[in-house]
């Protein structure tokens, strides 16, 4: 049983080396980034990255007609290479609560279940206002109690080969079951956004805001889901949006543990790709 996870990034450059080597950590087999149209050498970053077999995939993915995300979901569809594949952003965590491996998560589940969904845990700012070094899972620890309505959205892992139309948080499948992670059926009266919240056995971490200077970063770089000539491209993230997203009700330190692996896989990495720097 094998996993690829994918993401569509644009000038991720200070967060990747931590995003792809704890999802190594915790087992996942290929990691395939599509980069659209950074402009902070994030492209040649990537390429060290495959160069060194750090990253197995990376493709330029300019903006274009429609969404360059739902494209490149589709693209990644299409090329991959496992039993199983999952959509995450740069600012989404796996975290598997009994820190098992994912293949090993994934094994749990009976043949006939083609999707799996996981609920996000929204982390707020924790009052940051200003970027710093440090990893992202140890710098936010703050998050969204269980039951705020933002946590029903889903993050689906999926069989490849019953996929049907691309979506960012559901794709929809043309055969087998789908259900939650705990199990249930999925149950969704909008697409991607589950009747139920459950953070058992694995949440999806979504480091939504970080501190308010990223915030405003991530404002510059606009909604992958839309084309740059869209209205909606850089509207999006709004300060209410931040204030919305910014929950910092209960303290969440389940992922930190990963921490000293995320470290050693950086400086084992900084030997194989020099240029590249890791936090």
């Amino acid at each position: 049983m094998t996993i690829t996870l994918c993401a569509i990034m644009k000038n991720e450059k200070p967060y990747i080396a931590e995003w792809i080597a704890y999802h190594r950590a915790v087992g996942f087999d290929r990691i395939h980034i599509y980069d659209n149209d950074s402009t902070d050498n994030s492209g040649e970053y990537l390429n060290a990255l495959a160069t060194a077999g750090i990253l197995d995939y990376c493709m330029p993915w300019r903006n274009k007609r429609g969404s360059p995300q739902i494209s490149a979901y589709k693209h990644a569809i299409k090329a991959c290479l496992t039993d199983w594949l999952v959509f995450l952003d740069a600012d989404e965590f796996f975290n598997i609560h009994s820190r098992q491996s994912i293949n090993n998560l994934l094994a749990q589940y009976s043949d006939d279940i083609s999707s799996i969904a996981f609920n996000w845990r929204v982390f707020g700012s924790a009052g940051q206002r200003k970027a710093a070094n440090g990893l992202v899972i140890e710098r936010f620890t703050r998050a969204s109690l269980l039951n705020a309505s933002v946590n029903r959205h889903v993050k689906c892992v999926f069989r490849p080969q019953h996929a049907g139309a691309a979506h960012i948080h559901a794709t929809t499948m043309r055969a087998g079951k789908s259900v939650m992670a705990s199990g249930e059926p999925l149950e969704m009266d909008i697409r991607g956004y589950a009747n139920s919240v459950s953070f058992l056995p694995a949440q999806i971490n979504h480091y939504f805001t970080k501190s308010y200077e990223e915030y405003l970063a991530k404002r510059l770089r606009g909604n992958a889901n839309r084309n740059i000539s869209h209205p909606e491209k850089f509207s999006r993230y709004s300060d209410e949006m931040f204030r919305e997203h910014d929950l910092n009700d209960d303290i969440d330190t389940t992922i930190c543990w990963a921490a000293e692996s995320v470290r050693a896989l950086c400086e084992e990495w900084a030997v194989k790709a020099p240029l590249c720097v890791f936090p």
